[in-house]
């Protein structure tokens, strides 16, 4: 979001303006983006898990 943000030709001034541009970007994002995300996630605290805390290849 950040980087969308600076590529907006005018940057928010104000909390109201930033919660604003905020709402509207993240009504843009597609959910099925995040699955893959928060599926690889899993995975990674399945590693840790099985590490008991120690390093993974993650």
């Amino acid at each position: 979001m950040k980087n969308e943000i600076t590529k907006l030709e005018t940057v928010p001034t104000s909390i109201e303006d930033m919660k604003e541009v905020l709402q509207e970007l993240w009504s843009e994002v597609d959910p099925t983006d995040w699955r893959y995300l928060t599926e690889r996630l899993t995975c990674k605290l399945e590693d840790v898990i099985a590490s008991k805390g120690m390093a993974t290849v993650y």
